[in-house]
């Protein structure tokens, strides 16, 4: 049952590539598009910049990891530990999202990054930092509370990086002419892709982190940038 959603999911998205460029316009947009991204000095800045960012976090978390005797040590050292973080330390509300729990859970949550941040970052500039960074502390806020008891700890960027795609696919709706025809729906999917199979496959998926995010980036759109957007000739 589980491949079988998965494979739905993933048709979905081939499904909705397929009528995007099967119009000469939907493929002349995204090539366009893409040509931009790959020759946007500005693109590139900020893809190397997050790539560096991804490596100093990882790095720092192996140091930590060998320093303390462990993974486990550094999360009751410096993770989000529900229990200490109700107890006052809030500031682990802060430092706990950029531990992962494998070399995997990093890999994915930095590939994510490097797609939706640099896209998000390029067009939006320090709004989307801002983004990411409360969106790590509310999605992690949002697991410990609403999330239920079954685990007592939080990791991970992914809330940060799912309220980047819901600031994302919010701006693109309302300015029409910021991304190609159809890059919000084929983002969408990526999202619930990204959401349900972890979901579906473990029990210690995220959810309600990783909707708390994405919801938490919407809602910035709405403040960025209201409810409507008026393009200017």
């Amino acid at each position: 049952p589980l491949s079988s959603i998965a494979f739905v999911l993933l048709a979905l998205v081939m499904g909705t590539e397929y009528f995007i460029f099967r119009s000469l316009l939907g493929v002349s947009e995204w090539a366009l598009f893409f040509f931009w991204l790959k020759n946007d000095k500005s693109v590139k800045l900020i893809f190397l910049s997050y790539t560096l960012f991804g490596v100093l976090i990882y790095a720092f978390q192996l140091y930590f990891q060998n320093k303390l005797g462990g993974f486990e040590q550094l999360m009751h050292s410096y993770g989000l530990m529900y229990q200490p973080t109700k107890s006052g330390d809030f500031w682990r509300l802060i430092t706990g999202p950029y531990f992962h729990y494998s070399v995997l859970h990093f890999a994915l949550n930095f590939a994510n990054l490097l797609f939706i941040g640099t896209i998000a970052t390029r067009f939006f500039g320090y709004r989307a930092i801002l983004v990411f960074i409360l969106g790590n502390i509310v999605s992690g806020f949002s697991q410990m509370t609403f999330g239920g008891q079954l685990f007592d700890n939080y990791g991970g960027i992914s809330g940060g990086v799912y309220s980047l795609f819901g600031l994302l696919i919010y701006r693109g709706l309302s300015d029409k002419a910021l991304l190609p025809t159809g890059f919000n729906i084929v983002c969408f999917e990526l999202f619930l892709l990204g959401v349900l199979v972890p979901a579906l496959l473990s029990p210690n998926s995220a959810l309600v982190a990783h909707i708390a995010g994405f919801l938490f980036g919407s809602l910035c759109g709405v403040v960025f940038f209201g409810f409507k957007y008026e393009m200017k000739n």
